[in-house]
């Protein structure tokens, strides 16, 4: 939703994070219109944010492979 609002991710986490009471952890940061915003999610949430954030910035990454390759 932020990023359909123009927001972009800022801060993300490569790794999903298990807190020392077994609990599953993950956050990242977010901006929009200079402020920034930190989401927070736990356990199956954190799983399903952890994957939508991957699957985001991977596609991100894709696509900039596709433009370097295109101007090399």
């Amino acid at each position: 939703m932020i990023l359909g609002l123009g927001g972009k991710i800022t801060k993300a986490s490569n790794h999903l994070s298990i807190m020392l009471n077994g609990i599953k952890y993950y956050s990242l940061e977010v901006s929009m219109n200079g402020d920034r915003y930190l989401i927070q999610a736990f356990e199956q949430e954190a799983c399903e944010l952890f994957d939508i954030v991957r699957a985001i910035l991977g596609e991100k990454k894709t696509v900039i492979l596709k433009i370097e390759k295109l101007f090399k």
